[in-house]
């Protein structure tokens, strides 16, 4: 077999390409710095920082549950995800729980978490098996004009998952978190310059339910 002479030209050849290689090739056979590090946070969060796992409440497959009324996290944009956990940094956003997980939340953090959260693929909510009442389906699809709420689905639909958008995603999402939003809206412990911190007061709580109940039997979307 014929020997190439190693001389001092084709070693550091051969050096420079792996320390390359090495230095641009991702991690852990293909992910990057950022998912590694939400992977961790989402799975063992960080002690150190008392940031708990956020799979603890909203599991690793982000399904949420809907026993406790913990959101499903599947099937939104990054650019919600952002929104969301700056929000509850700023007490924009009132929740005892996650303000203080998020509190010692660095911005590379929140750009990791909401990169992995909105790459998940969506998870089917636990089935919910209702008759949806016909103001759900009224108020959900055309709204009413003369208490001046206009449809949900004119910001909700499918495709405010998509993009740049920071709406939430909330075909599919479970009546009880659904529920809680939209009285925390009316409590006035969200954010009070969204257009929800107008039109949540008005419904009553026979309209909450209904149209949680409307959305919590619609199929999920979005993501991936």
């Amino acid at each position: 077999m014929k020997r190439f002479a190693k001389t001092p030209h084709a070693v550091a050849a051969v050096a420079l390409t792996i320390i390359t290689l090495t230095l641009s090739a991702p991690t852990s056979m293909g992910k990057d710095a950022d998912q590694e590090l939400a992977e961790t946070l989402v799975r063992d969060g960080r002690i150190e920082d008392s940031i708990l796992a956020c799979s603890l409440c909203h599991s690793e497959g982000g399904q949420g549950d809907v026993n406790f009324g913990f959101g499903n996290l599947t099937g939104q944009s990054e650019a919600y995800f952002t929104k969301q956990l700056k929000a509850f940094q700023t007490g924009e956003r009132e929740h005892r729980v996650m303000q203080r997980v998020v509190k010692n939340l660095t911005e590379r953090d929140i750009r990791a978490l909401a990169k992995y959260y909105a790459g998940l693929s969506v998870a089917a909510t636990e089935f919910e098996v209702y008759k949806v009442p016909p103001v759900g389906l009224k108020l959900a699809t055309e709204g009413d004009e003369a208490r001046g709420l206009p449809a949900c689905d004119s910001c909700h639909a499918a495709e405010a998952a998509d993009g740049e958008l920071a709406i939430a995603n909330i075909n599919g999402q479970h009546s009880t978190y659904l529920i809680n939003q939209l009285v925390a809206w009316q409590m006035g412990q969200r954010d009070k310059d969204s257009v929800m911190a107008d039109i949540a007061p008005k419904l009553s709580i026979s309209e909450i339910n209904a149209v949680a109940i409307y959305y919590a039997t619609r199929k999920r979307t979005g993501g991936k």
